[in-house]
C-alpha cells in the first residue's frame, strides 16, 4: 500500500513516524518561530505607512522573506497537542505559538508588537506528499 501511495504521489509524510536520528533538535513550533524572523521588520514598516500600495508590497515582501528560513533538511519533532512556545523577536515583538491539532498538524500563532503598532495572528497547517521523483508541500491556513 505504501508503494502504491508513493507511485500516486499520495504519500503524506506528516502522518509517518520517523526515527529520532532523522529529527532536528527542535519542535515544529520552534521551527515555525524561525520563519517569522524577518516578518516584524516588514510589518512594522507596513503599519507605519499610509500608502496602500506600499503597504501591500511590504506585506508581500514579509511573506516571501519567510520562505528563506523555512528550508529545513531535518524533520522537526512532532509537537504534543496543547504544547506552547513563547519568545521575543529582535525588535521586542512577543510571539506565542500553540499546537491546536495533531491530525492534521495545525499550529496557531499570535505576534504582538512591543509598542502595539500591529498584531498578527492565524494558523498554519502543512501537508507534505511524496512521490517517486516529486514532493508537494501544501501550506494551508491564514494570517
Amino acid at each position: 500500500m505504501v508503494g502504491r501511495k508513493i507511485l500516486n504521489g499520495d504519500f503524506n509524510l506528516t502522518r509517518i513516524s520517523f526515527p529520532i536520528k532523522c529529527m532536528m533538535p527542535q519542535t515544529t513550533l520552534m521551527s515555525l518561530n524561525n520563519t517569522f524572523n524577518t516578518m516584524p521588520v516588514y510589518i512594522r514598516r507596513a503599519a507605519s505607512t499610509a500608502d496602500p500600495i506600499e503597504r501591500l508590497k511590504l506585506v508581500m515582501a514579509s511573506n516571501f522573506s519567510q520562505s528563506w528560513y523555512s528550508h529545513e533538511f531535518g524533520k522537526p519533532l512532532n509537537p504534543i497537542l496543547g504544547e506552547t512556545y513563547e519568545c521575543f523577536t529582535q525588535d521586542g515583538t512577543k510571539c506565542f505559538f500553540e499546537q491546536t491539532s495533531h491530525h492534521p498538524p495545525r499550529s496557531h500563532f499570535l505576534l504582538e508588537a512591543k509598542d502595539g503598532l500591529y498584531k498578527l495572528n492565524g494558523y498554519l497547517e502543512i501537508e507534505i506528499y511524496a512521490g517517486m521523483q516529486t514532493t508537494v508541500v501544501n501550506c494551508l491556513g491564514f494570517k
